[in-house]
C-alpha cells in the first residue's frame, strides 16, 4: 500500500485532502503557481470534473485542500476502480509540482 493511499470511498462522496507545500528550507510557502489536478482513473482516463482547490486554508499559508465531489461526474466515479489525483500545475520556491500524485484512492461500493 502506498503511503499516499488515502482510503475506500463511497460513490457519490465528497473527499476532502488537506497538504502542505514547503519551501526549499522545508517551510510552510504560498505556491507561486496556485496548483491545480486531475483525477486518472486505472491510469488510463481522466478528468477534472468535481476538483476544487483551496490555496491557503483557512488563511494558512502553505496548507491547502482540495476536495473531489465525486457526484460530479457519475460516469467517471464509479465503484472498483483505482484513482490517482496528480498535480497539472503548481510551484513552489522554483520546483514544479507537475506530474507528481499527491493521492490515490479507492471507489468501494455503489
Amino acid at each position: 500500500m502506498s503511503d499516499n493511499y488515502i482510503g475506500d470511498f463511497v460513490v457519490g462522496s465528497t473527499i476532502r485532502i488537506k497538504f502542505n507545500t514547503l519551501n526549499q528550507s522545508k517551510v510552510p510557502a504560498t505556491p507561486s503557481i496556485v496548483p491545480t489536478f486531475v483525477v486518472y482513473k486505472n491510469s488510463v482516463s481522466e478528468t477534472t470534473q468535481g476538483i476544487v482547490v483551496t490555496p491557503d486554508y483557512d488563511v494558512k499559508p502553505g496548507l491547502h485542500e482540495v476536495s473531489i465531489n465525486t457526484a460530479s461526474d457519475p460516469a467517471f466515479y464509479v465503484a472498483g476502480e483505482d484513482y490517482d489525483l496528480v498535480f497539472t500545475a503548481g510551484t513552489v520556491d522554483g520546483v514544479d509540482l507537475t506530474r507528481v500524485v499527491l493521492r490515490t484512492f479507492y471507489r468501494d461500493w455503489e
